[in-house]
C-alpha cells in the first residue's frame, strides 16, 4: 500500500505522461515542454501514480492533486526544501529554491509564490524551470543583474541536469501561472 504521504506533484517533460500510457497517471501542461505529474516517492526512487493505485486509496483526481500539493508544502514547511533569498549589487532580489527533487513542483503551489511574492516585494514574478531539482524566481521587474542571473542559471542548470525539462520561463501573476513565449529565432 502507497503511504500517502509521499504522494507528490513533479514537474517533468511533457512526452513523460504520454509514455507512461494514455489516461495512466494524472498529469496537466504547464508549459510546451514542461507538465506537472503525480508521483510517488519510495526510498530513492520516483514513480507516477497510476490511478487504480490512487482509486485504491479513494482518492479521485482532484483529491489526489490536493493530497499532493499539501504534501509538497509540508516539505517546504519544515524545511525540506530550501529556499535561498539571493540579494544583487543592483538592489534587485531572486529565490532560489532547491537542490531537491521535486523543487520545481514549488512553481504548481499558490501559496509558495505568493510568498515569494512577498518575499521579492513584487506581484509578477518570472519562474525558470530547467531541471526538476531547481527553480530560480525573480520579479519580471528585475534589475539587469537579477535577469542575468536568471539567465546564467538557466545556462548551467539545464547543461548539468540529470532531469533536464524545457527550459521553460513561467509568469506567476494575481494567483496564475502561465507561459512566457519565447522568441526562438
Amino acid at each position: 500500500m502507497i503511504d500517502r504521504q509521499c504522494i507528490y506533484p513533479c514537474l517533468v517533460p511533457s512526452s513523460y505522461p504520454a509514455s507512461a500510457g494514455a489516461g495512466s497517471c494524472f498529469h496537466y501542461t504547464v508549459a510546451a515542454d514542461v507538465a506537472a505529474a503525480i508521483v510517488v516517492e519510495s526510498g530513492a526512487s520516483i514513480r507516477n501514480l497510476a490511478r487504480q493505485e490512487a482509486e485504491a486509496l479513494l482518492l479521485d483526481e482532484d483529491a489526489a492533486w490536493l493530497l499532493a500539493h499539501q504534501n509538497l508544502t509540508r516539505e517546504l514547511n519544515v524545511g525540506h526544501i530550501p529556499i535561498k533569498i539571493m540579494n544583487y549589487e543592483s538592489g534587485g532580489h531572486a529565490a532560489l529554491v532547491g537542490p531537491h527533487w521535486a523543487a520545481s513542483a514549488v512553481v504548481t503551489l499558490s501559496g509558495a509564490m505568493d510568498w515569494l511574492e512577498a518575499e521579492l516585494s513584487a506581484k509578477d514574478l518570472v519562474a525558470v524551470v530547467v531541471n526538476r531539482d531547481a527553480l530560480f524566481v525573480y520579479a519580471s521587474s528585475a534589475p539587469q543583474d537579477v535577469i542575468e542571473g536568471g539567465r546564467k542559471f538557466l545556462v548551467e542548470a539545464h547543461a548539468t541536469a540529470q532531469k533536464p525539462l524545457g527550459p521553460a520561463l513561467l509568469s506567476y501573476r494575481d494567483g496564475a501561472l502561465t507561459p512566457i513565449l519565447r522568441d526562438e529565432n
